[in-house]
Formats: structure tokens, sequence, C-alpha cells
């Protein structure tokens, strides 16, 4: 069964974020029968998958290949076989899959929505509202802007030890 790029991304979540680190501290041995016949499954069902970087790049599933076959791993060999055997297959039809990064800006980007890019008349509305919003801080006589405390000596930052800030404030 061809797996979706959603499906995909769910799986790789649960690799790299449950399966990883119980791997990791517990060794192999804590997989389950149940945990290691869903994952010998979903390595057939990715074999019958016409990987696209495009999926690749929505699911980081190349991510969770790479935990199951990195260095110093404690997953079970047959698992970290399987696992390179996809990674290879991969390679041969995609190129590196290393140099895959995260769709950030473009359409279905992770970030997509955050920023919105405004060219024409409406720009100068835009930096117009922004400087009315921003206020300016100033800092109270004989404080500087850099220090908490006011009246702060300049050269005490560069002494070792409690420069006068108070953590988390």
């Amino acid at each position: 069964m061809a797996l979706s790029e959603g499906a995909l991304r769910v799986i790789a979540r649960h690799i790299r974020d449950a399966l990883g680190p119980l791997v990791a501290r517990e060794g192999g041995e804590v997989l389950s029968t149940t945990n290691i016949a869903e994952l010998l499954a979903f390595f057939g069902d990715v074999k019958k998958t016409a990987m696209t970087i495009e999926m690749i790049r929505y699911s980081r599933i190349e991510k969770a290949m790479m935990e199951i076959c990195g260095p110093g791993t404690r997953w079970p060999p047959d698992l970290i076989k399987r696992a390179e055997d996809v990674i290879d297959r991969w390679e041969r039809s995609l190129g590196p899959v290393k140099c895959v990064k995260a769709n950030l800006w473009g359409p279905n980007g992770r970030l997509e929505g955050v920023t919105k890019v405004v060219v024409g008349p409406e720009a100068v509305h835009c930096e117009q509202q922004l400087q009315i919003q921003q206020l300016p801080v100033k800092p109270k006589a004989g404080e500087s802007s850099w220090c908490v405390q006011g009246g702060c000596d300049p050269a005490r930052a560069y002494v070792p030890g409690h420069n006068g800030f108070d953590v988390g404030a």
C-alpha cells in the first residue's frame, strides 16, 4: 500500500519522538514485537511508494531513517539494514538525502502565511503603521540603555562574574 505525505509525516514523528529516545535509552530489546512488525510493514510500504523530493521534504522521513541507521545506534540490526536499503534506494533515484532541506516559505511550507510581502502603495501604508506602533523606549536620566541598573560602569561588562542582570529578567 502506497503511503501519503501525511502518513509519512506521522510515522516519521513517531519514530523520531517516541521510539528513537526509547531505543537510545533502553536499547533495541525494548521494542515489542508489535513495534517491530509495524516498522517492517512500514518499510515494505515505503518500497511500494513512489517517493519524490517534495514528499521527503514535507514528511522529514529521511531524518527518521537516518536516526535508525545512524552511527552508534542501538536499533535492531534487521531494522538498520532495511533503513539503509531504503535510503540507498532514495539516493539512487533522487540524489543525496542529507541535502534535502525543510520547505519553510514555499507552498505547504512550515512558515507559510507567517509573513506577507507587500508591494506598491500598500507598502507605504504598512510602513507608516509600523512607525506609529513603535514607541521609542528611552532610558531614564543616568541610565544606559544596555544596563539593567542605572549608572553602571561600562567597564563592568568585561569583569567576569555577576554583571547586574537577574536571571529570567
